[in-house]
C-alpha cells in the first residue's frame, strides 16, 4: 500500500515548520496566503537559464495534473494541459523541489481520480496549501484561472492570466531530478490581470512516449511549480 499517511504527515510537518511570514487573510478570512514578493524565482542552472523576472513574485503554487497529447500517426503532439493549483506561499522555497517529487509520487499512485484539478481541489495532497484555481487551455493558449468555482478569487472575472511564450523562453528540465520531465518555461501575459509573467519550474513527469501509432490521445501525469509575477490582483 502506498504510504500516503507518511506523505501527508510530512507535508503537514513542513508547513508547520516552514512558515516564512504572517499569512494574509483573503476575502472572508477563511483562506490565507503568505507574502512571496521577496522570494527568488527558480531560473535553472547555468548555462540553461530562464529570463530574469521584471516584476516581483505575486503567487507561487504547485500544479498537479496532466500534459495532454494526440498521436499523429507516428509521434505525439501537445494538446494542452489540465491541472489543479495548490498554494506554496507559506512553505520555504528551498523545499519546493522535494515537494514536487513527493507530490508526483502520490498523484501517480492515485487510481480513483484521473483529473488533476479534482484531485487537488478535493484534498488529494492533504493540507499542503490552499486550492487556488485551475490551469487549462483555451484553444492553444494556456490559462491560469483563480476565478473558477472554489478558486481563491471565485467570481472575479479578471483573476486569470493567459500566457504567450516569447522566443528562447524554454529550457530543458535539469537532469538531476531524472528524465521524463517537461521543460521549464517563461511566458508573458497575453490577457487577464493576475500576472505579467508566468514561470513553470521544478517540473516532474509529463513527457509523452517517443512514438505512437494511429490517432489516439493520452494524458501524462505531471507536477510543476508555477510562479506568477506582477499583475494587478494581489494576495
Amino acid at each position: 500500500m502506498f504510504v500516503s499517511s507518511l506523505f501527508l504527515a510530512g507535508l503537514s510537518s513542513l508547513l508547520c515548520q516552514l512558515v516564512i511570514g504572517a499569512p494574509t487573510a483573503l476575502g472572508n478570512g477563511q483562506r490565507e496566503l503568505c507574502d512571496v514578493s521577496g522570494d527568488h524565482v527558480h531560473l535553472g542552472e547555468p548555462p540553461n537559464l530562464l529570463p530574469q523576472p521584471q516584476h516581483n513574485p505575486s503567487f507561487v503554487y504547485l500544479g498537479v495534473g496532466t500534459q495532454n497529447y494526440t498521436c499523429n500517426g507516428s509521434s505525439y503532439s501537445s494538446n494542452g494541459a489540465l491541472a489543479g493549483l495548490i498554494d506554496l506561499s507559506c512553505t520555504d522555497e528551498s523545499e519546493y523541489a522535494s515537494i514536487a517529487t513527493e507530490a508526483l509520487s502520490r498523484w501517480t499512485a492515485e487510481t480513483n481520480e484521473s483529473n488533476g484539478n479534482d484531485f487537488a481541489r478535493n484534498g488529494g495532497l492533504g493540507d499542503l496549501g490552499v486550492y487556488l484555481g485551475e490551469h487549462f487551455f483555451v484553444g492553444n493558449i494556456p490559462r491560469w484561472d483563480f476565478s473558477v468555482p472554489g478558486g481563491i478569487f471565485e467570481g472575479n472575472k479578471n483573476a486569470f492570466v493567459m500566457g504567450a511564450q516569447p522566443a528562447a523562453a524554454s529550457i530543458p528540465a535539469p537532469t538531476d531530478t531524472g528524465s521524463g520531465n517537461v521543460a521549464w518555461l517563461y511566458l508573458l501575459r497575453q490577457d487577464g490581470e493576475l500576472a505579467d509573467e508566468i514561470y513553470r519550474t521544478d517540473t516532474r513527469g509529463g513527457v509523452a512516449p517517443q512514438s505512437c501509432s494511429g490517432s489516439g490521445s493520452i494524458q501524462v501525469k505531471y507536477v510543476a511549480v508555477y510562479w506568477l509575477t506582477g499583475g494587478s490582483i494581489k494576495n
